[in-house]
């Protein structure tokens, strides 16, 4: 799977509106786009369009949020057309902001999930995310007591709610309150589980689910009593959870995901493959006699050999390590380079 990396610190409210100004969203195949994606999202929520691979199962290189690229554009399609039926000003640049944003915030409560309870097994010395995912999620699984989705669904109405969001879509819309119906339709466009977001408002709600977490178990007990373990999850946690720690990744080409790849603020690591054709661009050849394992020896014009890993997308340290060896930078490569590749 083919995949290219951004880096998710410089995907703030105002940064991600700057990256998709003027954003065009092809609308070939328009009607069928919508259909397909609105029984997809009914279906599967917001993984029908990224999802959330977890460390605890993944190799280093393959954990991360993943969107499918094409997916994303569709989503942006689908609430465009909800502006017009519903009359609610709004561009193409308002609806790739929204299906970019609500679903990485769903995906990255995932990622959230995954941390605390990797601090829980810290602590205990004992295995906690594997056991929960058995014993609580997939046995909740398309039941209205998936909390874990729910409050996904939960987290991304409160990415749109927080003020700097919307501060950023009062400047492409007049009309906010129309945006929120059309997010909230969205939201309720959702399997089991996933439509009981709104059940985020309900202190219990987080106390019923970190004691899930905590004790792998899908219900209290005989006794009804719940610790107050939700400050794990809503408070102030225990650890420094970075939202550009977490890989996010993108398959496929669509119009979101070429804006913001386009951005070096944002644009993070190329796939293999993407490299390879940097390389050749730079009069470079695959040189067979070289490389041992899961490695590439690329040999330049000048004679100067790069090794490049097989690892897909490549890490951030071997992309830098080839823009040193090139004598270029990441905004040349981005605006100059990668155009051309």
């Amino acid at each position: 799977m083919d995949a290219t990396e951004v880096d998710g610190s410089g995907l703030n409210p105002i940064d991600l509106k700057d990256a998709l100004d003027e954003l065009h969203l092809d609308d070939k195949d328009y009607l069928k786009r919508l259909n397909d994606v609105r029984a997809d999202t009914k279906a599967e929520g917001f993984e029908a369009i990224a999802w959330f691979q977890a460390f605890h199962v993944w190799t280093e290189e393959a954990w991360g949020i993943y969107f499918d690229s094409r997916k994303l554009d569709d989503l942006a399609l689908s609430y465009l057309d909800d502006f017009k039926s519903l009359r609610v000003q709004g561009s193409s640049n308002l609806a790739g902001f929204l299906a970019f944003g609500l679903t990485y915030a769903h995906e990255m409560f995932h990622a959230h999930v995954e941390a605390a309870l990797s601090m829980q097994e810290l602590t205990a010395k004992s295995p906690r995310y594997l056991r929960y995912n058995e014993t609580v999620y997939q046995a909740l699984r398309e039941t209205p007591g998936w909390l874990e989705e729910a409050l996904a669904n939960w987290s991304a109405w409160n990415w749109f709610k927080a003020p700097d969001t919307q501060a950023v879509i009062a400047d492409m819309s007049s009309n906010i309150e129309g945006v929120a119906r059309v997010v909230e339709a969205s939201l309720d466009l959702s399997p089991p589980g996933y439509q009981d977001w709104r059940l985020g408002h309900e202190l219990g709600t987080w106390r019923t689910f970190a004691n899930q977490l905590a004790t792998g178990k899908t219900t209290i007990g005989r006794s009804g009593f719940s610790l107050p373990l939700e400050g794990w999850l809503n408070g102030d946690p225990l650890y420094e959870f970075l939202p550009s720690d977490i890989p996010l990744r993108f398959v496929g080409p669509g119009a979101i995901a070429d804006r913001l790849q386009s951005q070096p603020g944002i644009f993070g690591v190329p796939a293999r493959r993407e490299l390879e054709r940097a390389l050749k661009h730079f009069q470079h050849r695959l040189d067979a006699s070289g490389g041992k394992g899961g490695h590439q020896k690329w040999t330049g014009p000048d004679q100067r050999a790069f090794i490049l890993p097989t690892r897909d997308p490549v890490s951030r340290g071997v992309f830098n390590s080839f823009l040193h060896h090139v004598g270029i930078n990441k905004h040349t490569y981005v605006r100059e380079v990668r155009p051309n590749l």
